[in-house]
């Protein structure tokens, strides 16, 4: 058995790493080969044979057959097979730590080892068997990733540059408008006659604005991709990179959009204070922010926007339900209804009438108010009969 036989042609399919790992293996079972048991009257060493048989095929392989990483699995596991017991149980610590680096938490929780047997319990085919099985489940899953992790990888590369070449394009594409709207050139100067444009800061500003918010949602949506995890199951991660490239176009859209709202509402005082800019009165060229440091602090809450998705959805959310509350709250009642019509002001006269006590007078030590005209003189009163004899 000769390593010649995996040549150059023969390995093209396989990277540099996967090439080491193939001589290395190819190694290790020449090895084990030589000195496991090829007794035919005994289960294992007719397991052994048809283990050595599959090995051969993969070191020594037709010439119309490629080497891939199957093989490198298989040749893997062939030599795993080939080991004896007491080299499965130095072997299990190897195996169980690198899973243990892959898998992530959740499933190093779920995982159970299979006990390590004792020096005697070595020849006890069951237990050899049972521990084998445990650990052929964990080369597999560490050969799982060793396939899907670089594929992952290159798909998260291509990601990153696909947002570099947008961010890029994006970013010349907002010097030129800005240069334009500001009117630091004219592309008449090119033709014939040069004169210089009519500086438009309004436009000048809202495409900044829109540029910045672009920016906030592409690092954010880098900064998401970056979060999908690489433990646990490879393909699952895989496929959430694969699936989250949308957010190349989702989150700056939604963060240009964003901005723009915030800058509105920043416009109509609705979200006012020493962290927040200023504006001028009038939507014309006066619609900017009254000194630099309003600029700087409008584009800063611009980029923000794109950034912190939940901001501006937040900010919004707040300023409807202020809204339904003041819809909800009693309108006040106009001055003018606020006086009961049903009980008017008394007149001057009536009240000369009725509160007159200029004929009051004192009654048998009672005050009794009486008028003077209906008041009867005690000698026109009738005499008093009866009473009680002296």
């Amino acid at each position: 058995m000769k390593l010649s036989c995996c040549g150059s042609k023969k390995v093209d399919v396989l990277g540099e790493t996967d090439e080491k790992l193939l001589e290395l293996l190819i190694a290790e079972f020449q090895t084990v080969a030589s000195l496991c048991s090829k007794d035919q009257t005994t289960e294992l060493g007719r397991q052994n044979v048809a283990m050595i048989d599959l090995g051969n095929e993969i070191v020594n392989p037709s010439p119309d057959k490629k080497i891939t990483q199957s093989d490198v699995f298989k040749l893997d596991m062939v030599v795993l097979n080939l080991q004896s017991t007491e080299r499965l149980i130095h072997r299990a610590t190897n195996l169980r730590t690198r899973y243990s680096d892959m898998a992530g938490p959740k499933l190093v929780q779920a995982y159970t080892p299979e006990s390590t047997p004792k020096p005697e319990q070595y020849a006890d085919p069951e237990i050899r068997k049972r521990l084998l099985a445990d650990l052929q489940q964990l080369l597999s899953f560490i050969h799982w990733n060793y396939l899907i992790t670089p594929i992952r990888e290159k798909l998260r590369t291509d990601i990153v540059k696909t947002a570099v070449k947008f961010v890029i394009g994006y970013t010349v594409f907002w010097a030129f408008a800005v240069t334009f709207f500001e009117g630091w050139w004219d592309l008449r100067c090119l033709i014939h006659t040069c004169s210089k444009l009519t500086p438009n800061h309004l436009v000048a500003l809202c495409i900044t604005v829109i540029y910045l918010g672009l920016m906030g949602g592409y690092i954010s949506s880098q900064r998401r991709l970056q979060t999908v995890p690489s433990d646990g199951d490879p393909l699952t991660s895989y496929y959430s990179l694969e699936n989250g490239r949308y957010f190349l176009w989702l989150s700056p859209l939604l963060g240009a959009v964003f901005a723009i709202v915030l800058a509105l509402i920043f416009k109509g005082g609705l979200l006012q204070g020493a962290l927040f800019p200023e504006f001028g009165k009038d939507l014309s060229n006066e619609f900017l922010a009254i000194d630099g440091k309003n600029h700087a602090l409008l584009f800063f809450w611009s980029f923000i926007a794109g950034f912190a998705e939940r901001f501006v959805p937040d900010a919004l959310d707040r300023i409807v339900n202020r809204g339904e509350e003041a819809l909800k709250a009693p309108l006040p009642l106009p001055a003018s209804s606020r006086e009961d019509p049903k009980s008017p002001p008394p007149s001057a006269d009536v009240n000369k009438e009725v509160f007159d006590t200029t004929d009051d007078e004192h009654v048998d030590g009672c005050d009794v108010d009486a008028n003077v005209i209906d008041a009867t003189p005690d000698e026109a009163l009738p005499a008093a009969e009866g009473g009680l004899e002296k």
